[in-house]
């Protein structure tokens, strides 16, 4: 079996297993990016790099992180940028 493969089946599995961590994490993730959102982006523009990340089956990752200690980045186009899975998870 690929090694990629074999992550993705632990990946999920944990994620089963994990619930109601990873709800958590992900309403923390949701609130950051709210706050990190500021009110004179373009929202469409955002939504069209998640859609070609979607359909070419990539994530989005932000290049300057929305949560860290030493600096904060804002959840615009220009901080976007698409990854493989497994190159984000490596990050």
């Amino acid at each position: 079996m690929e090694c990629s493969a074999k992550i993705k089946i632990y990946s999920k599995e944990y994620r089963r297993s994990n619930a109601g961590l990873f709800a958590a994490h992900a309403a923390t993730r949701r609130a950051a990016r709210f706050r990190a959102t500021p009110f004179w982006v373009n929202k469409e523009e955002i939504k069209n790099i998640y859609l070609s990340a979607a359909n070419a089956g990539l994530t989005v990752d932000h290049i300057v992180p929305l949560k860290h200690p030493l600096v904060c980045g804002l959840h615009v186009p220009y901080n976007l940028q698409l990854m493989e899975l497994e190159e984000n998870i490596r990050k």
